[in-house]
């Protein structure tokens, strides 16, 4: 049975192993920018987020097993979907649409004036998003050299 955990930025090593499996996810399907993915690591990224003024990281466990969590933020007035992953094995059970009310209501108790997530190119996540009323703003483009 699925029970969750929620935790502050002291969660963050709860679910490292999840995070490389995202990263090496996102290395996958980039199309191109593998190499940044490859870069990317968690101390680095959890250093990032330690920065936040208001963290809540939530933990889906299958008895004693991680296989999902959610880590978001508020920080100067905006909410964001920090990061999301749940294992393959466990998608289409509802346990990244639990992880998303229960954290959306968390941000709107700090009365954040947008709430938001970045998705990485490649990634075909937009129809989960789009069902919590995330749609797209914007596309940010990036060169790969110094322009």
């Amino acid at each position: 049975m699925i029970h969750y955990i929620k935790a502050g930025f002291e969660g963050m090593m709860m679910i490292k192993p999840l995070w490389n499996k995202l990263r090496d996810y996102h290395k996958h399907v980039s199309q191109f920018f593998t190499e940044d993915f490859h870069m990317d690591n968690f101390q680095k990224r959890a250093e990032l987020i330690s920065n936040k003024e208001h963290i809540q990281i939530l933990v889906a466990y299958d008895d004693e097993t991680p296989v999902g969590y959610l880590i978001a933020s508020v920080h100067d007035q905006q909410g964001e979907i920090d990061s999301l992953f749940i294992e393959e094995s466990y998608r289409g059970q509802e346990i990244g649409e639990y992880m998303m009310l229960e954290t959306i209501a968390w941000m709107k108790s700090f009365r954040p004036t947008a709430i938001v997530v970045s998705v990485a190119y490649g990634n075909q996540v937009m129809p989960f998003y789009e069902k919590f009323g995330f749609l797209p703003r914007s596309v940010i483009l990036k060169s790969k050299i110094a322009i």
